[in-house]
């Protein structure tokens, strides 16, 4: 069988992008079933996309928003490359002796037409953003999707109650309604306004959208292989019988395959196969391999 596979082109927003007159495919593994990523489009065209990153707030407090992508071009003291020594190291993960900080940037901020350093969920900028990659020739985004894989939360308590839980699932009553599979979408705020603004647009203006899974990093990981620590009990962030074994790593990635189909694959601006397979791209492809060794 033939191996090809889908660019995405990373462009920035304000750069203008051509298609051209082919589209190549690859076939992705994704453990329940195999996805061919050629796309509905005619076989000789090509779509292009961009990778969608989106940012955080870094602050500590959070009733302060503090965001990722401009912390440090505003000035030294919120920096979060500078201010989070636990994350990045004491000498920050940009700025060292050789490489000092040299803001603020001030002069440096996004265009007039996205409110300068804009915040990432207004609504307004993001509509603003969803136009520009459209009228640009971008077709779709491929946005980088987070998960806490070790994250448990109580769904009858007030501000976790909304929190995805796919319907039926075991819970314990006796804790607030504790989930008894982990597990929360990270740093979606921003998703949910795109997806929002974007539905509300004339379908002809609207955009494709994928998801670009990102979970699998070291320090991911480490959460995962911390859950029913002793530290972890202690400070009642599990209790017995929570303990990060191969039986419930395959529960949350069940988790995560149904909250997709009940939140993301049913939306006509989701980006699918032309047979209607939705197409899920992966940062880090190698890990699920390394993870089978290590939980096998």
């Amino acid at each position: 069988m033939k191996n090809s596979f889908v660019l995405i082109v990373l462009v920035t927003l304000l750069f203008s992008c051509e298609k051209s007159t082919t589209l190549t495919t690859q076939k992705l593994s994704a453990g329940i079933a195999t996805f061919d990523a050629s796309l509905n489009q005619d076989n000789n065209e090509e779509l292009v996309g961009v990778y969608f990153m989106p940012s955080w707030n870094t602050s500590p407090d959070p009733s302060v928003d503090r965001d990722s992508f401009w912390s440090c071009l505003t000035g030294r003291g919120d920096c979060s490359s500078l201010q989070n020594p636990g994350i990045w190291g004491p000498k920050g993960r940009i700025y060292n002796n050789k490489y000092p900080y040299q803001g603020p940037y001030l002069d440096r901020k996004p265009i007039e037409e996205l409110k300068g350093f804009y915040k990432r969920d207004d609504p307004e900028v993001i509509k603003k953003q969803l136009e520009y990659m459209k009228s640009y020739g971008i077709d779709f985004f491929a946005y980088d999707w987070f998960y806490g894989r070790h994250y448990y939360y109580h769904l009858y308590f007030g501000p976790q109650s909304k929190i995805y839980y796919p319907k039926g699932w075991k819970i314990d009553t006796n804790r607030d309604g504790r989930v008894a599979v982990p597990g929360l979408v990270e740093w979606g705020d921003q998703l949910k306004v795109l997806l929002d603004v974007n539905a509300k647009l004339p379908k002809e203006k609207q955009m494709k959208w994928a998801i670009n899974w990102c979970d699998d990093s070291h320090e991911r990981w480490m959460h995962w292989l911390e859950i029913g620590s002793p530290d972890a009990k202690a400070r009642k962030a599990n209790y017995e019988g929570e303990k990060p074994d191969k039986e419930l790593y395959l529960k949350v990635h069940e988790k995560i395959t149904q909250l997709w189909i009940d939140e993301y694959f049913s939306r006509g601006d989701y980006l699918k196969e032309k047979d209607g397979r939705p197409i899920v791209y992966f940062y880090f492809p190698q890990m699920p391999n390394r993870v089978q060794l290590f939980m096998a």
